[in-house]
Parts: structure tokens; C-alpha cells; sequence
């Protein structure tokens, strides 16, 4: 399904849009990969899905336990222990990631690309490493990029996760039908942790849309207020834990432990 909103592109972005959609499908893609909307289903009757995250330092903890562990062994421990999905930080600079985590992950698994993602060659490449999905961050992005990444994204074969922390940017992501949403409850301005906007946001999020909650969690959540949830992704708690495997099965399970 088209993102609504493209109706407003201008013929020059129309034409800017399919002439990469051109130049992307001339190159060799990866083959179709698992599908995170759909591996997020498959747990949604019985319990939230966990996304459990690869990065190797972030810009609020310079080393976690885990920082120099291997992204394929990382994201194998994190699939035996019932992980439903992996997430990579693979911005440089400030997480210390690269594409080529994504790119030796062997778990079958989808994968979900994290980073500061803006043009169409961004995704390309992430479909080209191995993504199934991409996230966008709602408020790094105009409302002229968000329906042209999008619809590249979908044309190349890669889901899109919309990060939301506000009203306004709640509303853009609505807007836009075939994203999933993620809330985080990380302000990105202040790096602050505000559980209070997660809660409001997630609730606003009709039950028919997939919402991943995002940052924050040493528990499995069930519930955010009266909406049950579908999905969540956690960073930083599993990356602490010495032995991935059961850092997983322990927050699946409800143990802070």
C-alpha cells in the first residue's frame, strides 16, 4: 500500500523517487527476508514480541558488558534464548556500529537497522546488508522525506519502524498506514528517559497498527495503560548481560534477574 501523504510530492520528487527505485533494483538485492511485521503477529495472541538489540556503546554508557562481543554470536545467543527479532545500531561515531554487523548475523532472525537513515541510498544499503526493516526517526526527517523514504522502502522490499516521541510526530506516523510504530521514551534532544510520554503515545496507537515500545525496560511490559502491547526492543539491559541467552529467556520469562 502507497504511504499516504505522496500525494503531495512535487513531479520533480516523483521522478527524483523512481529514477532510484531504477537505480536500486539494476544492482543485486539480498533475497526476500523475514518479515518483522509478521514475526511480531506471530507472538501478538500470546505475548509481546521481544526485539533485543546489538550496539556497542551508546552516548549514555560508553561499554557494556557485552560491547566486544561479536554481532553473529550476539544475535545467535539472542535467538536460542527466544528473541523474535535482532536490532543493530550501526551508526558509527556515537554507538561504535557498522553495516557489517548486520552483514555476519546468520540467526534467522529478522533484522531491524538503526542509525541516523535519510536518503534513499541508506536504505539500499541496508536492504544490501541484510535488513528486513529500517528504523526512521520522525523527528530527523521532514515531511517531504518521510513519504519518499517510505515509498522506497516498500519498492525495494524493506519494512519500516516510524520512531515517535510527541503528538505531532505521533500523528506523521499514523498518517503514514504501512510503518509500524515505534514509541521511544528516550527524549533524543535531552537523551533523558521520559516513561510518562511512552505511556500517552503508546496509548493513542489504534489496536490495528503494530507499536513497538522502545527503551527503558528490564521487565517484559504487557500493558501500557489499557493498550496491550505488541512489541518491545530492548538495548542496553540485554547488552549488560554476561550471558545473552539467558538475559533473553530471563526477560521474556518477567525476571529483572
Amino acid at each position: 500500500m502507497p504511504c499516504k501523504g505522496n500525494e503531495s510530492m512535487s513531479f520533480l520528487e516523483t521522478i527524483r523517487l523512481k529514477r532510484q527505485i531504477q537505480l536500486a533494483s539494476s544492482g543485486r538485492l539480498v533475497d526476500p527476508l523475514p518479515s518483522l511485521a509478521t514475526a511480531i503477529l506471530a507472538t501478538r495472541d500470546r505475548r509481546p514480541a521481544l526485539i533485543a538489540e546489538i550496539k556497542h556503546r551508546s552516548p549514555t554508557i560508553s561499554r557494556f558488558v557485552g560491547s566486544d562481543d561479536r554481532a553473529i554470536d550476539r544475535a545467535r545467543a539472542y535467538w536460542q534464548g527466544g528473541a523474535t527479532a535482532i536490532s543493530v545500531v550501526t551508526e558509527p561515531l556515537f554507538f561504535g556500529g557498522s553495516l557489517a554487523d548486520i552483514a555476519s548475523i546468520d540467526a534467522p532472525l529478522p533484522i531491524l537497522r538503526k542509525d541516523f537513515l535519510d536518503t534513499t541510498d541508506d536504505l539500499t544499503e541496508s536492504k544490501r546488508a541484510g535488513a528486513s526493516a529500517v528504523l526512521l526517526i520522525s523527528a530527523y526527517l521532514t515531511d517531504s522525506q518521510l513519504p519518499i523514504l517510505c515509498d522506497f522502502a516498500q519498492h525495494i522490499g524493506l519494512e519500516v519502524v516510524l520512531e515517535v516521541h510527541g503528538d505531532n510526530e505521533l500523528d506523521r506516523a499514523l498518517a503514514i498506514r504501512s510503518a509500524i510504530i515505534g514509541v521511544n521514551s528516550r527524549n533524543l534532544k535531552t537523551l533523558k528517559m521520559e516513561p510518562e510520554t511512552l505511556l500517552a503515545l503508546y496509548q493513542r496507537i489504534p489496536r490495528e497498527r503494530l507499536a513497538i515500545a522502545e527503551s527503558g525496560f528490564t521487565t517484559m511490559p504487557d500493558k501500557l495503560g489499557d493498550r496491550k502491547v505488541d512489541a518491545v526492543l530492548v538495548g542496553s539491559h540485554l547488552m549488560n548481560q554476561a550471558d545473552a541467552r539467558t538475559g533473553v529467556e530471563r526477560f521474556i520469562q518477567g525476571s529483572a534477574g
